[in-house]
């Protein structure tokens, strides 16, 4: 639906509480637009065909143009079509920017920590928890929220508290304006749906949050609602659009021109017609867009969508690891584990959300690939993602093996280290979230029936199998990873070949080892 002559077109989804902010935005404005909806998780196909990378939600497009991240898309929606009868001063939009980031970057995560995911639907959805995991760069795990949640109680507090001062003396809105301006948008997103939404009823204990405790806000979040509807109901039902509709109506409206702004590109040293790569740097980082600079601005840029990047550039980085605490041994463990489970050297480290390439040979065959392919990043990025997961389950392998040895032979003879012992458990630990990790990303993709393993599958399959021959504990809290080793068992080349199967006559035997050993009790 077109609003003074552009095509505009939400896409989103229900759930998204930052997509309430838009279309809040959109219905008290009284925006015409267009919707087309998307599914909570990855992935979503009527974005990636228009070549966007970007995974959050939502996105808008203003005829040709797309935005992401919904701060930026409220302040062109304001830009273009202005709330009427609440037009802002210099002070109060900055203290409306305060509001914002306040909320997008610090109460948020306190709000979803206190979602009560234990007694979902959503809680029990492997897809679900594979894709947040995948987003996050790290195992979404419910039992973390739950142990977090009494410091988020506390942040909730003391957001319904600021906004109790706020409007204090009285006023409805938080200007004490005629109508809800940009910054009740802005301030009352999380506050709702904490205070509305069904599914957080009782997820804040009363006792840091009543309407008792704070009844001015209580009473502006009703207010904000009631307005709402008044709007909605002067508001025409938005078209539900398919992703071929989208495609067809951005991809032919008109290109329009863009100023040449570069008013903030002198820190990044950064000229019109080059080639950027642009993604979030506090989750879903690795989903990156690519293309060629057109303009600049403090929390803008623009691009055209190519398929295009620049050359390699390589920072070396002097860090000593060691798999036991030992000073001026041990210092950077932690920092080379966050882009390699193993905390082993050589890592390359890939932009700046943290994915390593790890093993030294899979290291130099992509170096070696890059030159050849003359790109800045891999365009088949998971390739070399599964390539890595090699070495991660040789190394776990080792670790195992090594776990082993000081158990048994080391033990016989006294000599035991347990701090060795830890270090290596740690490493399997971390390798084994990173393995959780990757089926969640589609790294690790279930056996085809009808294709043979790569080289890195297999490798982590017996990785895996081995862990559970001397007796390791893996399974809790990575279902995704179960999942996709059941796949396995079945699997013929994986029944020949198991750790304690006489291969050529396919007699379990006995291997010597095993939970008896790791815990002491046999020799």
């Amino acid at each position: 639906m077109t609003q003074n002559g552009e095509e505009v077109i939400l896409f989103h989804y229900a759930q998204s509480i930052y997509s309430h902010k838009v279309l809040w935005y959109l219905k008290l404005a009284g925006i015409k637009y267009s919707e087309c909806i998307q599914p909570p998780i990855m992935p979503r196909p009527d974005l990636a065909a228009l070549g966007i990378s970007y995974r959050r939600i939502p996105v808008l497009a203003i005829g040709r143009h797309v935005y992401c991240d919904s701060r930026l898309i409220l302040q062109v929606l304001q830009e273009r079509y202005p709330l009427p009868n609440a037009s802002l001063s210099a002070s109060q939009k900055a203290v409306q920017r305060l509001l914002q980031d306040w909320n997008h970057d610090q109460i948020f995560l306190h709000a979803t920590r206190c979602l009560p995911y234990e007694r979902s639907a959503l809680g029990k959805n492997p897809a679900f928890l594979a894709d947040r995991s995948e987003a996050m760069g790290r195992p979404f795990r419910i039992e973390d929220m739950i142990k977090d949640r009494p410091e988020s109680y506390n942040y909730i507090r003391a957001m319904f508290q600021t906004l109790e001062d706020l409007l204090e003396d009285g006023r409805d809105w938080i200007f004490d304006s005629a109508v809800p301006s940009i910054a009740d948008v802005d301030a009352v997103y999380i506050a709702q749906w904490i205070v509305t939404n069904p599914l957080m009823e009782g997820a804040v204990p009363e006792h840091f949050l009543s309407k008792k405790m704070f009844p001015k806000t209580y009473a502006w979040i009703h207010l904000f609602r009631k307005a709402l509807q008044d709007a909605e109901v002067k508001a025409s039902v938005p078209p539900a659009l398919s992703g071929k509709e989208v495609f067809e109506k951005i991809t032919s409206a008109p290109a329009g021109a863009f100023q040449d702004d570069m008013s903030y590109a002198d820190s990044l040293r950064l000229k019109i017609g080059e080639m950027v790569e642009v993604y979030p740097t506090d989750w879903a980082s690795h989903h990156r867009d690519v293309g060629e600079l057109v303009m600049l601005k403090a929390n803008q840029v623009y691009m055209l969508a190519l398929e295009l990047g620049t050359a390699d550039r390589i920072e070396l980085q002097t860090v000593v690891v060691a798999p036991v605490k030992y000073p001026g041994w041990s210092d950077d463990v932690l920092t080379v584990a966050e882009s390699n489970p193993l905390a082993k050297l050589p890592t390359l480290v890939l932009g700046n959300n943290g994915d390593g390439v790890y093993d030294s040979k899979v290291i130099c065959d992509f170096l070696e690939h890059e030159a050849l392919m003359n790109k800045r990043s891999d365009p088949k990025r998971h390739n070399w993602r599964l390539r890595t997961l090699h070495g991660c389950a040789d190394g776990m392998l080792d670790a195992q093996v090594l776990i082993l040895y000081e158990k048994k032979i080391r033990a016989e003879n006294n000599v035991a280290y347990q701090a060795w012992i830890d270090g290596q458990n740690e490493k399997i630990i971390r390798g084994l979230d990173q393995l959780e990790l990757e089926v969640g990303r589609g790294t690790l993709q279930p056996p085809a029936n009808d294709a043979p393993a790569s080289a890195a599958e297999c490798a982590v399959a017996a990785c895996v199998a081995f862990l559970d021959i001397v007796g390791i504990e893996w399974r809790d809290g990575r279902q995704s990873l179960v999942q996709w080793f059941k796949r396995w068992q079945d699997r013929e080349s994986f029944v020949k070949t198991r750790p304690n199967v006489d291969w050529k006559t396919g007699q379990n035997v006995d291997i010597g080892f095993g939970r008896d050993v790791l815990a002491g009790k046999k020799g």
